[in-house]
């Protein structure tokens, strides 16, 4: 019950933002291109890790992360709590599809050439690999324009058994080819 809520959240947010938008962009939760199946899948051990958390990580979904063509496995992240022995990471969650099987999702790449201060405001406004998963809950590809790359719109859930979260808990992040990662959007462009 509590997922479902959170999607239509998500979604109703995509309607909204859509409705208000100055373009006539239009936005999907179905994906109209399908991706190809890698030729070898992550192993069952890594697809069946578990954890020492209060709450159940949730089920993998298969689809294009990345815009590649190739399908990723995705898990939604979980909600934090004060109990947690542990506090996965997003590389947990996402294996990347390839032509040559499956990736450990790593990330950020080419950030040699950024400053400190560039470095950690690239960090804070993204889902790179050593992100907490628990700003990952419940992955939803949201689609514009028939667009392959997906927009992904997650909730950030540090506290279990709270209300669901608020406008300023959703966290909307897009595939960057330059870091290899997801990365938050711009304002500009969630209108």
């Amino acid at each position: 019950m509590k997922k479902i809520f959170i999607s239509a959240l998500m979604a109703m947010m995509f309607v909204s933002l859509n409705s208000y938008s100055q373009n006539t962009s239009t936005y999907s939760l179905d994906k109209k291109v399908d991706c190809r199946v890698p030729p070898k899948s992550p192993p069952r051990k890594l697809l069946s890790k578990s954890y020492k958390i209060y709450t159940y990580p949730g089920p993998w979904t298969v689809f294009d992360i990345n815009g590649d063509g190739w399908c990723d496995w995705v898990r939604g992240g979980y909600e934090g709590y004060r109990l947690d022995q542990e506090e996965p990471a997003v590389k947990d969650f996402i294996y990347l599809g390839g032509s040559t099987g499956w990736r450990y999702y790593q990330s950020p790449k080419n950030v040699a050439h950024l400053n400190f201060d560039e470095r950690w405001k690239l960090k804070e406004h993204s889902l790179f690999s050593d992100a907490g998963a628990v700003a990952f809950y419940e992955p939803i590809p949201v689609y514009l324009n028939n667009e392959r790359k997906p927009y992904v719109v997650t909730a950030i859930r540090y506290d279990a058994p709270a209300p669901p979260p608020g406008y300023d808990r959703i966290l909307i992040t897009r595939w960057s080819d330059d870091y290899d990662g997801l990365k938050e959007v711009p304002d500009e462009e969630k209108k």
